[in-house]
């Protein structure tokens, strides 16, 4: 069986204070809905628009996963965060991308990920 896989691109406007992120589902609309999973080992990619290239991800801030059904993978340009959702759990993750430029770091709103497993 094949793995289900959602993804994201995600623009930063780091001319305002906090820094505004936008992320974008595949339709390239702009989202704030949380993302449901409801199949083992979902995979979820936000990867950074081309215009966002003086900025790369670093390790999310993730709470709400007190028993780690995220693994978390960053491609070595910076530019895309991988996710693997294993949906062990019912709960509500809070993960917050994290991206840095030079010496700076901005932190996003959160895009909350609803595990609710298939019983």
């Amino acid at each position: 069986m094949t793995a289900t896989t959602i993804s994201y691109t995600v623009s930063v406007d780091t001319t305002v204070s906090p820094a505004k992120y936008t992320i974008y589902d595949s339709e390239k609309n702009p989202t704030e809905a949380p993302i449901p999973v409801t199949a083992a080992n979902t995979v979820i990619t936000y990867t950074l628009e081309e215009n966002s290239n003086k900025l790369r991800f670093i390790a999310p801030e993730i709470t709400g996963d007190p028993n780690h059904d995220l693994q978390c993978a960053i491609s070595s340009d910076g530019q895309t965060l991988t996710i693997i959702d294993s949906d062990a759990d019912q709960e509500t993750i809070c993960l917050k991308l994290v991206t840095v430029p030079k010496d700076q770091v901005f932190v996003s709103q959160d895009p909350q990920i609803l595990n609710r497993p298939e019983t």
